[in-house]
């Protein structure tokens, strides 16, 4: 119950910084923003992702995964989740993995935006925090 009011509470802050953030700054043309989220408690990684279109879109599509570094720096993937789709501007996702604390670890979300014309966008967005 308490990792559901976290998670809950944590779509909520996303929510609410995408929506302050000014469109004239926009770094893409059909996405508005990819929120990410990465916390960590009883050795899992919790994450909240939200995918926004900018108007006029009609769909989107995203993929996840979770990358744990390596000694060299390096980082390779430990978990992923299956695509998502919606129809519609606005995509959620929350997601948990096994993580081990001190490790420090990168969730990808690669998005793809449509719009009725069949332009599309795609967006490769990470988040990085150690546990």
């Amino acid at each position: 119950m308490k990792k559901k009011k976290i998670l809950a509470c944590a779509l909520l802050a996303i929510i609410a910084l995408a929506m302050a953030a000014p469109e004239a700054y926009a770094r893409w043309s059909l996405m508005q923003a990819i929120n990410q989220q990465m916390t960590f408690s009883s050795n899992k990684a919790n994450t909240v992702v939200a995918v926004f279109g900018m108007p006029g879109v009609t769909s989107i599509k995203a993929e996840f995964w979770l990358c744990e570094r390596n000694a060299d720096g390096s980082y390779y993937k430990i978990h992923s989740w299956p695509e998502k789709r919606v129809s519609g501007r606005i995509l959620y996702f929350t997601g948990t993995a096994p993580a081990t604390p001190g490790k420090t670890y990168r969730l990808y979300t690669k998005a793809t935006a449509s719009d009725t014309s069949g332009v599309s966008e795609t967006v490769l967005e990470y988040v990085q925090s150690t546990y």
